[in-house]
């Protein structure tokens, strides 16, 4: 015989996604508001990079930064 599941082990199974989505979110949103309170820290603005050629020539070359604006990020509401 073959047993069948009810419809309230369904609803459960769903709320406790619910639930363990809405925790996520909240920690998330969390995170995001205690990285917003902190300092701007601008050691990491000017980031440069020295070649050196075959000839001993030396050459720095400022690294651009890139903001990162996939999927994810827009959907988590994630910043960069």
């Amino acid at each position: 015989m073959q047993e069948s599941y009810s419809l309230d082990r369904h609803y459960s199974d769903i709320g406790v996604c619910v639930v363990m989505f809405l925790v996520l979110r909240s920690y998330l949103s969390w995170q995001n508001e205690k990285r917003e309170r902190e300092s701007h820290d601008d050691s990491y603005d000017n980031v440069y990079l020295t070649y050196v050629d075959e000839k001993g020539n030396s050459t720095e070359r400022r690294v651009d930064k890139v903001g990162c604006s996939g999927f994810w990020f827009i959907y988590l509401g994630l910043t960069w």
